[in-house]
């Protein structure tokens, strides 16, 4: 019985495989094949021990998948150690261990899903044409993208602009001559003119536009009648001591007197009169600076000569008091009138106050 025993066990070893690392990456001991009712559960290999009924690696970051030690899962076994699997990188894209990603070769960017080139400064990608261009209105020239230069310019790489040849200028869209100190280009008949003058075909030289005429070097406009050009405000002005108005140079008025366009002379405001140079009230009056005017004192009136009391038109100033002009009728301060007193009524006939009126 015991020869028996001996004999299944040494069977069993024949049958058993070491496993070695293959070509998958996937190493560990290969386990006996399960359909052989000869291996005992307990048989783990050379790389295994059986403890507590499981097999259990020797390598303790190996584990066991039911017939070898292998790696776990995102591993792969390397130089004598799992390590992490490399991921798997979008070709032309390769893993770099040191930045831990999927890079690009060098030169190129990932964009689009794909590795473009990296465009030199100041160009992009453009992914229709699928190559690096210029921004629109630029053109690559000396190593960058410079403006494209309108008909007639040139790009100067030193001062990095666009420039039209020596001895012209751009005006009008176009490269121009210049035009001497003090003169500028006529666009129309394409000939230079002194400044503010345009070149006239018909007479076949510069002239000022209408209007205008040539003065202290330049065109200026004809100044209304009255009126003279002053070069040094470069405007039409009238003679020392009188102003523009009403469409005439007119006399400066002195302070306090204004212009009347009707009697075409300096006068005082209304109510005033000249003393001595100045505009002044009558004499009786004052000057009212709320109102602006001349007034006599209170409770007085002007007549049209001097201040006086205002009785109305039914009585009259007399020995310091309104005096009713018809007799034995009485004065009434607030309304200026006069009338018989209260029970009394004026007879027309006898010219006196009756009484019995109502």
């Amino acid at each position: 019985m015991h020869i028996k025993y001996l004999l299944i066990n040494l069977f069993a070893l024949t049958v058993s495989v070491k496993a070695l690392p293959d070509a998958d990456n996937d190493f560990g001991l290969e386990a006996r094949d399960d359909s052989d009712a000869l291996v005992q559960r307990w048989d783990c290999g050379h790389d295994a021990k059986e403890v507590y009924g499981k097999c259990v690696c020797h390598d303790k970051q190996l584990t066991w998948d039911g017939k070898k030690c292998v790696c776990p899962k995102g591993t792969t076994w390397e130089y004598g150690k799992c390590v992490p699997n490399k991921p798997s990188c979008h070709k032309p894209q390769v893993y770099n261990p040191h930045s831990k990603k999927c890079e690009c070769p060098h030169g190129t960017e990932w964009k689009y899903g794909k590795c473009i080139p990296k465009c030199p400064h100041g160009q992009y990608f453009d992914k229709d044409q699928w190559k690096c261009v210029c921004p629109k209105g630029t053109e690559y020239q000396y190593g960058k993208c410079i403006p494209k230069c309108p008909h007639g310019q040139s790009y100067d790489k030193d001062q990095g602009k666009c420039v039209c040849p020596k001895g012209t200028e751009w005006k009008y869209g176009k490269c121009i001559p210049k035009c001497p100190d003090g003169q500028y280009f006529d666009k129309h008949q394409w000939k230079c003119c002194p400044d503010g003058q345009y070149f006239d075909k018909h007479q076949w030289k510069c002239v000022c536009p209408a209007g205008t005429s040539w003065k202290y070097g330049k065109c200026v406009k004809h100044c209304p009648k009255g009126q003279e050009y002053n070069k040094w405000s470069h405007k039409c002005e009238c003679p020392k001591g009188t102003e523009w108005k009403y469409g005439k140079c007119i006399p400066k008025c002195p302070d306090g007197q204004y212009f009347d366009k009707d009697q075409w002379k300096c006068v005082c405001p209304k109510g005033q009169i000249l003393e001595y140079g100045k505009c002044s009230c009558p004499k009786g009056q004052y000057y009212d600076r709320w109102s602006k005017s001349c007034k006599c004192p209170k409770d007085l009136s002007w007549d049209g000569h001097k201040c006086a009391y205002d009785c109305g038109e039914d009585a009259e100033y007399k020995y310091g008091g309104c005096v009713c002009k018809k007799h034995d009728q009485v004065y009434d301060k607030k309304s200026k009138t006069c009338s018989c007193k209260h029970g009394w009524y004026w007879d027309q006939h006898k010219g006196a106050c009756k009484k019995g009126g109502y």
